[in-house]
């Protein structure tokens, strides 16, 4: 899923920035495709029904906004 070159159309719009003290907006379905993708490296799921569980992205979810709340950046 996702919008065709759609990072490829905007990258020479965007600058690089550090997040810390800087209020940001997450985007749902990316946020939840980037939890997925660290509790499957963490996994490593041999079959493709093998998925993490629940539990597991909940933590991991809630580690990761942690870790950026530590940092000084405002979800």
């Amino acid at each position: 899923m996702g919008v065709p070159r759609l990072i490829t159309t905007l990258q020479p719009f965007s600058e690089r920035r550090k997040l810390e003290g800087r209020k940001v907006v997450i985007d749902g379905p990316g946020f939840a495709y980037h939890i997925i993708h660290l509790c499957e490296q963490a996994v490593r799921p041999v079959l493709p029904l093998n998925q993490p569980s629940p539990a597991l992205l909940g933590q991991t979810a809630l580690a990761w906004l942690d870790r950026l709340e530590s940092h000084g950046v405002a979800v």
